[in-house]
């Protein structure tokens, strides 16, 4: 019984744990449910991990073991459950695995906010120590905290940018309290230290007494303006005087409060200095005002177009100069004040430009209002964005048409001179000619004295070119420097019209030409260079004989208008081109080049030296094979002076009592004159250079020395002054013999000590009368 009685009540015991357990196992999966369902239904990410370290027990890795279904909104990661982080984000940081390491191992839960640069995500996390110690495990809960992250720190870029624009603006808060009459201005915390953040109050008066005099009028005016209309706001810039003496630029900006019946009753506002605004502003009108009266000087055309280079608007300043309509430039049609030569060119480039967005430089063609083309320099620069795209074109046109005819002059010029030095080779090498002939003549004909005389004219006449040749190149030199000095006395135009047709006989006699010459009986006095006078019919007879052919007919008449003489030269010859007329006293001009022209130097030196007197010289010509007239006119004087003596002629007596030393570095010179002067009885003695004409005087007293001044080891200047300073006693002529003839040259043999100066080649009675005098 007593069995029967126990297992009884061991069953009873059975079912009631059997209950118990039931029971417990409910609440269980009750509180399982309850978790689970929580776990999966909060918006945080929810994930347990398990730790794993190292031998030294040093964190390296985790691993997920659950996660809810926030997890991957919140982390970015997919499929996370049962892998390591480390195979989901191989670089993550080193401090994520310290922190949850550091949990797992203390126990100690811990809230932070961290960056995960891989994930580009900030996270707010709380993690604690989850289940078994010896597991390892850590449960947290986290937050995508991105957006508001970024927009925390957009939020402190903002305020660090207001602060930076309060402290560069250097703004100052003001207030007017109107029925107390209290200005009060103080400076914005930001911009200066505290201790002077605020001045004193002051009245509206006071404040008026600080504003600039010639300011004070518009800044009421302005105040005014505001306490009428309340609703628009106060605006003021104006000058402030500043204890220190400094003049600051204001500008306020504020808005007033008024009291229930509408009256203004406080004016609040900022204040900012915009001195350095100012100054710029000022810079700027300045800039603009220097480039304005530069374009105007400069008689340039600006203009600008947008991106595409087709106008849209209307440029005045391109409109003014060519006298196009707004509507006929608009588009591309610019181009058609351009030359039909250059149009084609000049729009492809500009289309190539805007297409590259480069510079754009051309030189063209502009037709001008009146109808003149004038060439323009273009150039057009792209001005660019911030983004490095062009927003417009501006450009600007530069007359050049000035340059564009000195370029046209120059090249011309370096023709003629071109022209010249080729013509120059052919001048000299055709006296060259005969006079080598003429030594082969006389080397042949050697002793028979009446067969020799013709071809010692023909050398002389040619010598006499020659000679002519290198004066007329000399005189280019002296005109192209303004050189020329002018030895002037009163005249005969007779005597001038003598000697000129004696100088240019033979060029006259050639080709039986005839030859007409009406000079009237009465004396016409001129003041002139006697010289220069004869070279100037002298060519002009020459020109006419050139350019006459054989048989033809020149004319040479001299009279009298009013008060001034002229001299006509006509001949019936190839005449001169109507466009050739206005160059033809141009140097290196030449009407026919290349027939017989000569250097084209001729009549540039009539014209100069007929300007030197006073005079006019003029061409006329009805055309090829019509003949010319060049007429100079020059202005008469009242009266002749006393006619001079007979010249005496040289004493040969004289001659044969001189010592004459002659000095040059050229052998056959010093030969050929050694010879003379001694056919003329004078005692001779030579050196070749200025060296050994010292030791020569050393021992031997000349009488005349003629020396050359060009010369190795010593040169003629300094010869002349030792033998100045070592012989001050002695009485000789120093006469320099040289080729540098310009008054520079005799200038120079002048301050060496020189009596006279000669230029090669010296003709025998010039010789003659300088051993004589």
């Amino acid at each position: 019984m007593s069995t029967a009685a126990g297992d009884g009540e061991g069953g009873e015991n059975v079912r009631n744990d059997a209950m118990a357990f039931e029971r417990v196992e409910d609440a269980l999966a009750q509180s399982e449910a309850k978790y689970r369902s929580l776990f999966e239904s909060i918006d945080e990410g929810f994930c347990i991990i398990q730790m794993l370290f190292d031998a030294r027990d040093k964190p390296v890795d985790y691993r997920f073991l659950e996660v809810n279904a926030a997890f991957e909104r919140q982390s970015g990661l997919l499929g996370a459950e049962g892998r390591r982080v480390r195979e989901l984000v191989p670089e993550l940081d080193a401090h994520w695995f310290e922190i949850y390491g550091r949990v797992a191992l203390t126990g100690e839960a811990t809230r932070f906010q961290n960056h995960a640069a891989q994930l580009h995500r900030w996270y707010d996390v709380y993690a604690w120590r989850y289940g078994n110690p010896q597991n390892r495990e850590v449960a947290v809960v986290f937050n995508d905290v991105t957006s508001r992250k970024l927009a925390e720190e957009a939020l402190r870029q903002s305020e660090r940018r207001l602060r930076m624009a309060l402290d560069a603006a250097y703004t100052l808060a003001f207030e007017w309290d109107i029925p107390r009459n209290e200005v009060r201005r103080h400076y914005s915390q930001v911009a200066v230290a505290p201790e002077t953040s605020e001045e004193r109050p002051s009245s509206l008066e006071e404040f008026c007494a600080a504003v600039h005099p010639e300011d004070r009028e518009r800044f009421l005016a302005n105040l005014h303006a505001a306490l009428a209309h309340p609703e628009q706001g106060y605006r003021a810039e104006f000058r402030l005087c500043e204890p220190d003496g400094r003049i600051v630029w204001m500008a306020d900006r504020g808005y007033l409060e008024c009291d229930g019946q509408g009256q203004p009753r406080r004016l609040i506002g900022l204040s900012q200095d915009i001195t350095e605004r100012k100054a710029a502003e000022d810079a700027l009108r300045a800039s603009e005002l220097r480039y304005r009266t530069l374009v105007e000087a400069t008689g340039a055309v600006t203009w600008s177009c947008p991106p595409s280079g087709h106008h849209v608007a209307p440029q005045p300043e391109w409109i003014r100069f060519t006298g196009q309509s707004a509507e006929q430039m608009l588009g591309t049609g610019w181009s058609a004040a351009v030359h039909p030569e250059d149009v084609a060119a000049a729009a492809q480039r500009w289309t190539d430009a805007v297409a590259r967005g480069v510079a754009f430089v051309n030189e063209h063609r502009i037709r001008r209002h009146d109808g003149e083309w004038r060439w323009m320099r273009v150039h057009a620069v792209p001005i660019h964005e911030v983004r490095g795209e062009v927003a417009e074109w501006f450009g600007m046109n530069l007359d050049i048409t000035e340059r564009k005819r000195a370029e046209a002059a120059l090249e011309e010029a370096d023709r003629r001179k071109d022209a010249f030095l080729a013509t120059l080779a052919h001048e000299l090498r055709n006296p060259l000619a005969p006079m080598r002939t003429g030594l082969d003549l006389l080397q042949v004909l050697c002793g028979d004295a009446v067969a020799c005389e013709e071809p010692l004219r023909i050398m002389d006449r040619q010598l006499r070119h020659l000679v002519h040749l290198v004066n007329d190149l000399l005189d280019v030199s002296r005109i192209s420097r303004g050189t020329i000095a002018l030895r002037t006395e009163r005249l005969d135009l007779a005597e001038i019209i003598d000697a000129a047709l004696e100088m240019s006989e033979s060029g006259l006699r050639r080709g039986e030409r005839r030859l007409a010459v009406d000079v009237p009986p009465e004396p016409l006095p001129v003041e002139g260079d006697r010289v220069r006078l004869v070279q100037v019919v002298s060519n002009l007879l020459n020109n006419a004989a050139k350019f006459t052919d054989a048989g033809g007919r020149i004319t040479l008449r001299v009279l009298r208008r009013g008060d001034r003489a002229e001299i006509r030269v006509q001949d019936d010859g190839r005449g001169i081109p109507r466009e050739h007329l206005a160059a033809i006293f141009e140097m290196f001009s030449q009407a026919e080049p290349g027939r017989d022209a000569g250097l084209g130097v001729g009549l540039s030196i009539v014209r100069s030296l007929v300007a030197l007197h006073g005079g006019t010289v003029r061409a006329e010509s009805d055309g090829p094979g019509r003949g010319a007239v060049f007429t100079v006119s020059l202005p008469l004087c009242d009266s002749l002076p006393a006619q001079p003596g007979p010249q005496e002629t040289p004493d040969t007596d004289a001659i044969a009592t001189r010592r004459v030393l002659v000095v040059d570095d050229d052998r056959d010179i010093v030969e050929s004159l050694r010879m003379l002067f001694t056919l003329l009885k004078a005692e001779v003695r030579v050196a070749y250079d200025g060296a050994e004409a010292l030791r020569v005087c050393a021992h031997w007293q000349p009488t005349h020395i003629l020396m050359d001044l060009r010369m190795p080891v010593m040169d003629g200047y300094e010869a002349a002054r030792r033998l100045r300073t070592d012989y001050p006693d002695r009485a000789f002529r120093l006469v320099a013999i040289t080729g540098w003839g310009q008054d520079e040259d005799r200038q120079r043999t002048r301050e060496a000590g020189f009596d006279q100066h000669l230029v090669k080649p010296v003709g025998v009675a010039e010789l003659k009368s300088v051993l004589a005098s």
